[in-house]
């Protein structure tokens, strides 16, 4: 893969996004102008955006102008003067369900919606529901100019070269689109749906060929290419100064190895094809929500519902995004970046592991199971597979697993889930659909509950 400095790519870039009339260069701009630390300027900023978006969408979109409340909210728009009062009213609106967006999509399309500019985007629907909708090109290009703030938050060049650890495809045509893509944007793809040993050695040559300034892609995969790096003693690449994981949840564990492997800051960030980056770790230790892009609601049972500022050819207000919070929002805090901060994410709601027997499993659960033996450096990757009454537990291993470690795996399997795994060493555990992971799945067709 062809690698450029970041002068030269910079020029690249924003040369392509002027072609493909794509704003990212006057949402970059408009980003670096902003104090990131001034809290009042951060709530005026919201407040207006807030409250412009949501008297267009109620005069443009179906479904918020058939609401039979609908005047009495635009009369109390006007009213409102801060942020809380601004969140009293939002929750006067109806909550968007995916369920909606993919029966109803004309109900949430403004009447306006030609003269915007778009291009239809669709969700990797990993969750059973993949999206199909019209994405505005200024909440595409602000979500990139956003990528760009937290690059250079860890003091990185948003035109560096880096490395794109995702899913590929086995489609001649998709290939080469994302060899093009991949050329254009100055980075190196690689494949997280292979990991076996040889496969892993000759991504780690074509990394430290390629002299990536950043990681950036799904921390399953990466956690698994980390696995294979300590496993092997091998010597972390020079040239990366950070990683950075999306897509999934990015666990304790998975953190320690990656940071263990790569001796560097690994910054989870989190978002969604339908709305963009929502939130992020910064340099000093909390993880903050960009509520000037997105507006985020946590309901008292952690449910996320996320209104997006800058869609207006398709409403995405009050989305149930379907990932539950640990924790509200705080506004006040002692950070130096004024977006307000949260704990974290605790899992999808579709994720809830439900056993036969009706034990009910924290989404996290088997995480801790190998925390236990992280230290061990043994295993690469796992997953454990439930087909009616049978625990299958998959894991690709190195020449460091032995019967101790086993034995440990499977005593701390059956106290989680009641049932005692069949260990199966592999070659190989793919992702499932998307290119994302999960370490728990169903084999068989019964529904949770």
């Amino acid at each position: 893969m062809l690698r450029r400095s970041p002068k030269i790519q910079k020029h690249i870039y924003f040369l392509i996004q002027k072609l493909r009339k794509e704003p990212v260069k006057q949402a970059w701009e408009e980003i670096k102008t902003q104090d990131h630390t001034d809290k009042k300027a951060l709530k005026e900023r919201v407040l207006h955006r807030g409250r412009s978006h949501l008297e267009y969408i109620l005069n443009n979109v179906p479904k918020y102008m058939e609401l039979k409340n609908r005047g009495h909210i635009l009369t109390l728009l006007k009213k409102v003067k801060d942020i809380r009062e601004f969140d009293d009213l939002l929750k006067q609106l109806p909550i968007t369900y995916k369920q909606e967006i993919i029966e109803t999509p004309h109900k949430l399309r403004s009447k306006e919606e030609k003269s915007i500019p778009t291009f239809e985007t669709v969700s990797s629907g990993t969750t059973g529901q993949s999206i199909k909708f019209p994405k505005d090109m200024r909440d595409w290009a602000r979500s990139h100019a956003n990528m760009f703030y937290i690059l250079s938050l860890y003091h990185i060049n948003p035109f560096s070269p880096y490395v794109f650890y995702w899913a590929s495809d086995w489609y001649f045509k998709t290939k080469i689109e994302y060899f093009e893509k991949d050329l254009l944007l100055n980075r190196l793809r690689l494949n997280s749906y292979n990991t076996s040993a040889s496969y892993l050695y000759k991504q780690y040559k074509k990394m430290i060929k390629f002299r990536p300034h950043y990681l950036y892609g799904m921390p399953s995969a990466i956690f698994a290419f980390s696995n294979y790096i300590l496993g092997n003693k091998l010597p972390s690449p020079k040239t990366i100064q950070s990683i950075f994981t999306t897509g999934e949840m990015l666990y304790p564990v998975q953190r320690n190895t990656i940071k263990k492997a790569f001796n560097v800051p690994v910054v989870n960030i989190y978002g969604s094809s339908e709305v963009g980056i929502i939130s992020f770790d910064c340099p000093f230790g909390h993880h903050h929500v960009l509520m000037d892009t997105n507006y985020m609601e946590v309901m008292e049972d952690g449910t996320i519902l996320i209104t997006n500022l800058f869609q207006k050819a398709f409403a995405m207000v009050r989305y149930k995004i379907g990932d539950i919070a640990s924790s509200g929002l705080k506004w006040e805090h002692t950070c130096k970046l004024a977006y307000p901060i949260i704990d974290g994410f605790s899992g999808r709601e579709t994720e809830k592991i439900v056993m036969p027997n009706g034990k009910k499993i924290p989404t996290m659960g088997p995480t801790f199971i190998f925390e236990r033996v992280a230290n061990t450096r043994s295993i690469i990757k796992y997953r454990y597979e439930l087909d009616e009454k049978t625990l299958i537990l998959k894991l690709i291993v190195n020449n460091r697993f032995n019967k101790r470690i086993e034995d440990i795996i499977i005593k701390e399997s059956e106290k989680l889930f009641g049932i005692r795994p069949k260990i199966e060493i592999v070659d190989n555990i793919p992702p499932l659909r998307g290119g994302k992971e999960s370490y728990f799945i169903y084999k068989d067709a019964r529904k949770k509950t």
